[in-house]
């Protein structure tokens, strides 16, 4: 049910969470964003005690810095999904509630191919991050309960235990 497939997508997303943020510490990410932030909301200070000026607007600098955050986000999904469906069929929030990725048509015991592994992996990070929400809806509202992600992929979440 949707319902399932939520709550092992929170448990993922947090899990994911954790792992971006030590990478993009580790990769100085945070600390650029931090800074670019800070200099942001001061241009803005001083923004609201200057009558009759323009607003200040972001900088190129804070686009391209959260397009990279978003970029190492997406990576990091589609290698964490890519890995745990080809050895496991499931994410770790799909194991926790004992859910399992199959092949549509395939049986509820079968083990996801690498090939499909990977298309799935690497569709619905890219999904997730570029429509987020609308991808999941979607098993909320189509006959076969598959996401954006399932459907490109030919896949199915079941419900085994």
């Amino acid at each position: 049910g949707f319902g399932w497939r939520v709550l092992g997508f929170i448990i993922d997303s947090i899990l994911l969470g954790i792992v971006t943020q030590i990478v993009a510490g580790v990769l100085g990410l945070t600390v650029m964003i931090d800074t670019i932030l800070a200099r942001y909301l001061r241009d803005l200070e001083i923004w609201v005690e200057t009558p009759g000026a323009d607003p200040p607007m972001p900088g190129t600098e804070l686009w391209t810095a959260l397009f990279y955050s978003a970029v190492l986000g997406a990576t990091i999904m589609a290698v964490y999904r890519t890995v745990l469906y080809g050895t496991l069929s499931a994410t770790l929030g799909q194991l926790a509630l004992g859910m399992r990725v199959v092949k549509a048509g395939a049986p509820a015991d079968s083990k996801l191919d690498w090939t499909t592994a990977v298309v799935r992996g690497i569709a619905s990070a890219v999904l997730y991050e570029a429509i987020w929400l609308i991808n999941g809806l979607f098993a909320a509202f189509t006959r076969e309960k598959q996401t954006l992600g399932d459907m490109i992929a030919k896949t199915h979440v079941l419900k085994i235990r």
